[in-house]
């Protein structure tokens, strides 16, 4: 064997390695949710997390949950100053039918300043964002209706006109 073809041999088996860790992440990953905007509690008498919790998807989500509902509750990141935004929040739950029913009402958290999304590794969610631009933006940068005018520009618009 030549020094090119072992190096490729542990290149293939790396990459192997790579995907089988990303894999098993995920299946790690998969009971959990990141929330974005919860209120972080500053002193004994706020809240704890997981009461705020509960309350806001009781109350908010309309989704009935109790304390036996959740593995793990915690922030995610170093403490900012105080007038800083809230830490995300990670939110490991014990059943995959109540993540289901958490993100089909995530909806009625429209208008707020509260988000949820799944807790995926790093690499999945530059993949999907990577897919996602793809399928908003075409090859050239140029949409339909520039094309089909052959105009790179809009028209300036002016009031003077």
């Amino acid at each position: 064997c030549s020094f090119q073809e072992e190096l490729n041999n542990l290149d293939s088996k790396l990459e192997s390695h790579k995907s089988r860790l990303l894999a098993v992440e995920v299946r790690v990953r998969k009971l959990n949710l990141v929330w974005f905007g919860v209120k972080e509690s500053v002193n004994s008498e706020d809240k704890s997390d997981l009461e705020m919790m509960i309350d806001l998807m009781v109350n908010l989500l309309g989704v009935q949950c109790t304390e036996s509902d959740f593995e793990d509750i915690f922030r995610i990141g170093k403490l900012r100053r105080p007038n800083g935004p809230p830490r995300p929040l990670c939110l490991a739950l014990r059943s995959l039918p109540l993540k289901r029913r958490i993100l089909e009402a995530r909806t009625k958290l429209a208008g707020s300043t509260i988000f949820v999304h799944e807790d995926l590794p790093k690499e999945v969610r530059d993949q999907r964002k990577i897919d996602r631009l793809a399928r908003l933006k075409p090859p050239n940068g140029r949409t339909s209706r520039d094309q089909a005018s052959g105009n790179k520009k809009r028209p300036p618009t002016s009031p003077v006109d």
